[in-house]
């Protein structure tokens, strides 16, 4: 057990639960006791679910990312807590805080934060949102797409040769700074008239939903389509030119599509059995394979109504049609 003051050589982060992480880097560590909030570290993940402070408004929808997480209000106003300064205000106020700043106060990136720009007088509405690695796409009322970055790598600080803002692409529009990288702002390149109806974001790229069911993509690696991730959106054509698509899933270096007619597919990296089988990486979409216990390949009776995807693996929700 560590003391309140203890060096940093030789300190360690416990967590209310008792698991403790030695060895810390901090400048001082201390035993938490039933109750206390975490302090951070790799041993603070007690698991205990705790009610967030929505300044007493209610989420219509939420999203967790690599480090962090946001709620989109009834209002249309955002808020995000976590280590993600994509447009984040000072507790419910306006000023802009800095990566340095959450990494190094643990409560102040513990707090809600509104995600300023977004539900307020002559400001788009947010109705969905979602979180890559690095960055954060919302969905608007008008179906429009914004994007921001974090401000952190996805590596904890971890990599030696680090990666600006929008180095992927990942936004999926151009950025000359960093404070342009860090502000929300609207997607172009995706049609009016067809607007945006879900979206579902990975590593570091995006996919987009639209009303008339075609697909999108932006942002870094495999996208499923012919151009680069310079080049902003773009259709991802193939297999699904046919197909009326109603839902998106991204994984880290990997894409789901379910479709009107309950069929799933997929591509980029399948190396883990991401898309229902070991199979070679494929930049364009294939047909993903659900069948029933016992059987093999494809199965008409077996009807997807929604995929979702993590970092390696994949789920889908099917109903089995007779």
């Amino acid at each position: 057990h560590a003391a309140s003051g203890s060096s940093s050589a030789s300190g360690c982060i416990c967590d209310s639960g008792g698991d403790c992480s030695c060895g810390a880097t901090s400048a001082s560590t201390r035993q938490l006791s039933p109750g206390d909030t975490c302090l951070g570290g790799n041993a603070c993940r007690s698991g205990v679910a705790g009610q967030v402070d929505l300044g007493g408004e209610r989420a219509v929808a939420i999203a967790a990312g690599r480090y962090s997480s946001i709620a989109v209000l009834e209002s249309g106003r955002m808020l995000g807590w976590g280590l993600s300064v994509c447009a984040s205000g000072s507790s419910f106020e306006g000023s802009l805080l800095s990566p340095d700043q959450l990494s190094q106060d643990t409560d102040l990136a513990a707090r809600p934060r509104v995600v300023l720009g977004f539900g307020g007088l002559r400001e788009p509405k947010a109705v969905a949102a979602d979180i890559g690695y690095v960055h954060v796409a919302i969905l608007t009322e008008a179906g429009s797409v914004w994007t921001c970055h974090t401000g952190f790598d996805g590596y904890a600080g971890g990599l030696q040769q680090k990666e600006w803002p929008n180095h992927s692409y990942e936004l999926g529009r151009p950025t000359e700074d960093f404070r342009q990288a860090f502000l929300p702002a609207q997607v172009p390149g995706l049609p009016e008239k067809d607007p945006v109806l879900a979206l579902a974001t990975g590593r570091c790229h995006t996919l987009l939903v639209t009303e008339s069911g075609k697909v999108y993509s932006f942002g870094c690696n495999i996208l499923g389509r012919e151009g680069h991730g310079k080049d902003g959106p773009g259709v991802v054509k193939g297999l699904l030119e046919v197909e009326h698509a109603v839902g998106v899933a991204a994984g880290e270096h990997f894409s789901l599509v379910v479709t009107a007619t309950g069929k799933v597919f997929g591509w980029g990296d399948s190396g883990s059995g991401q898309m229902g089988a070991k199979i070679p990486r494929t930049d364009r979409p294939v047909r993903v394979e659900l069948p029933l216990p016992g059987k093999t390949g494809v199965d008409d009776s077996v009807h997807a109504v929604k995929v979702v995807a993590g970092y390696q693996h994949a789920a889908a929700a099917i109903v089995i049609k007779k």
